[in-house]
């Protein structure tokens, strides 16, 4: 029988199947679509763990098996194209009768896809996945893979050489539930499931807007199709079921909270886990547009114990940089009302900013900033990606904005640089655009994490973009009092936006391991930093909140109402500190018994805990009595 291997590389770590290639395989084994005899073996790799690895992994599933592979099929993201293409060119070596197909998201729509620059690709597939991949294994199976001319959705390099023409698409499946669940029909096997750190499950496909920044696999401005309620209520089922305890289920929609069934999902998760005695992670894409209907879904799932934030989605508060990307938010009184509901419901919130969209200065964006904050709320700041497909990506944008780019690694880690980030536009210079990542961590750092009720107090008769300024402006300066360690963490933040071969990753091994969610890895690293040294010297505290507190007005540091808000943020930090250092300590990154808890987060791997509380999902009010207790003690002995 013919051997295929699927195969997706990762950015994330601990996760043990992909979706997509689940999804293919189910499709082809038990639509009914497929006329072929296939065996199906799927691959997935974490990028982290180095290609040698990933080789040597792959290589011992070939020899288990005691086929050669026939046809290699890769999912390609922008994070994982070049490490696809160089495993590709090393099956041809080894195996040069297999036939390489490449698909997924960040495949160009169009003939002069740059695919076709490395001689290791034989095919390429546009669009929705399951039905082309059927297609063209059907094809193969009488075929030269140089002969797919006439398949839609299909390209292939001919036998003289050249590209074949672009080819029409592949009409996108209408009922999603002709794709068999991989979970129901066992191609995710329960072993799967419970060794996966991250789950990921559609609920549907599409998106109505069409936003100049985002392609969403193509179905841009689209209706959106789902699966039905019975499908996803009986995959909640088998995945609570086998879920290891304290996992992320990631949904890949792109409007959660939109729909009636959306709220369904929510309820059916939540008396799933109950039911199977579980505890897990929810991570969504939250609906673009806040509604009553999204406040009430998140209601369910933060009473159910599931840590969650939700995105009141802005991306920019310039009516001219929304121009410009084709998007239109909800009035700002409403943005407002609802974070205001949301903080009654104690719901966490978080605020995504995108620092380089056209149109917006750098001015306007620190504006903007305040008026989040000053609503309560917690944002959070990416910068512009040009991704493949999007129509920011187009030369006509490119030229109308005068975008200046730069090829960054995605994560720091990464062997090739596999993402176009925007580092300057006719109306933002590119130290401005420095700035504002600058800016970012400087945020993530102090105001959402260690000193969030210092910052508040310093706040008060000042714009919260200017307090964040001034702490950078002293951090630049030298005049921030913490270790050589964090200044050059700190320092290390920018240097990589600037290339990633500036990326030092001894300095950030050292502090965090090896084993770690490679996401704001300079802030987690200095948190750890900041951490140790408290531990090392209780007093280092004291010298860093005065400090962050010169910078702001050094007059201010003996009032009553800063001593207080320093006082509550020890007593975070001190919780915090605990719970950190213990990923040292223990060998499966697990909290045991004897160790403090926060909130309902019980047993957390740190890198997760402190990612929840960059995005907003875990804040320092959440810290339970006996972190209280424990902090007071060390802080009044000290």
């Amino acid at each position: 029988m013919r051997q295929v291997y699927l195969i997706e590389l990762t950015c994330v770590p601990g996760i043990r199947f992909s979706l997509a290639a689940a999804y293919l395989e189910a499709y082809a084994r038990f639509s009914g679509a497929s006329k072929s005899k296939n065996d199906f073996h799927r691959f997935t790799a974490y990028l982290g763990n180095g290609f040698e690895q990933i080789i040597g992994n792959l290589k011992s599933q070939i020899e288990l098996h005691r086929h050669e592979p026939a046809v290699v099929c890769f999912t390609i993201y922008f994070w994982n194209r070049a490490a696809s293409l160089r495993l590709a060119r090393w099956l041809k070596r080894i195996y040069p009768a297999c036939v390489t197909v490449f698909g997924g998201n960040d495949v160009l729509g169009q003939s002069q896809e740059p695919l076709w620059n490395d001689p290791s690709v034989d095919v390429v597939c546009f669009g929705e996945g399951e039905r082309v991949f059927v297609t063209v294994l059907d094809a193969l199976e009488e075929r030269s893979p140089r002969q797919l001319t006439d398949l839609p959705g299909v390209a292939c390099r001919l036998s003289t050489g050249a590209i074949s023409a672009m080819p029409c698409s592949m009409p996108r499946l209408q009922d999603l539930d002709e794709i068999p669940s991989p979970f129901l029909t066992g191609v995710v096997t329960a072993s799967e499931v419970t060794n996966s750190r991250v789950i990921i499950l559609e609920t549907n496909r599409g998106c109505p807007y069409s936003c100049a920044f985002c392609y969403w696999g193509g179905a841009i401005n689209t209706t959106v199709r789902r699966f039905s309620s019975a499908r996803l209520t009986a995959e909640l089922d088998y995945i609570c079921k086998y879920i290891s305890q304290n996992s992320t289920l990631f949904l890949a929609d792109a409007n959660f909270g939109m729909s009636r069934q959306d709220l369904a999902f929510a309820r059916d998760f939540v008396a799933a886990l109950d039911r199977h005695g579980k505890k897990a992670f929810l991570f969504v894409n939250w609906a673009k547009n806040t509604t009553q209907r999204v406040i009430e879904t998140a209601k369910v799932l933060f009473e159910g114990q599931i840590i969650t934030s939700v995105t009141l989605s802005a991306q920019s508060l310039s009516e001219n940089a929304l121009l410009q990307a084709k998007r239109q938010n909800i009035r700002f009184e409403y943005y407002a009302e609802l974070q205001r509901q949301l903080s009654r419901l104690n719901i966490p919130t978080y605020t995504e900013l995108i620092a380089g969209l056209p149109g917006e200065t750098y001015d306007e964006f620190m504006r903007g900033l305040s008026r989040i904050i000053g609503t309560g709320g917690h944002p959070v700041i990416y910068p512009l990606l040009l991704l493949n497909n999007t129509e920011f990506a187009t030369e006509e944008r490119r030229t109308r904005h005068q975008f200046r780019t730069r090829m960054l690694r995605y994560q720091p880690t990464d062997t090739d640089p596999s993402v176009e980030v925007v580092v300057g536009h006719k109306e933002l210079s590119e130290i401005e655009w420095l700035r504002l990542l600058d800016i970012a961590l400087v945020m993530a750092l102090f105001r959402h994490t260690l000193f969030r009720c210092l910052l508040g107090v310093l706040g008060n008769s000042r714009e919260p973009h200017a307090v964040l300024e001034r702490i950078l402006e002293a951090i630049s300066t030298g005049r921030v009092n913490w270790s050589a360690r964090a200044q050059h963490l700190f320092d290390n933040h920018r240097a990589t936006w600037i290339s990633s071969d500036h990326y030092d990753q001894p300095a950030v091994q050292s502090v965090l391991g090896k084993d770690f969610i490679e996401d704001h890895v300079h802030f987690q690293a200095i948190v750890h930093v900041i951490c140790d040294d408290l531990c090392d010297d209780p007093i280092s505290l004291a010298r860093l909140a005065r400090s962050l507190t010169d910078a702001i007005d050094p007059e201010l540091y003996d009032s009553e109402a800063i001593q207080r808000a320093i006082s509550n943020d020890f007593l975070f930090i001190g919780g915090l500190t605990r719970i950190v250092r213990s990923q040292r300590v223990l060998e499966d990154r697990r909290l045991d018994e004897d160790l403090p808890r926060f909130g309902y987060c019980d047993d957390v791997a740190p890198d997760t805990l402190l990612l929840a509380i960059y995005h907003g999902s875990l804040t320092p009010d959440r810290v339970r009595p006996r972190e209280v207790d424990d902090a007071r003690r060390q802080i009044s002995s000290a």
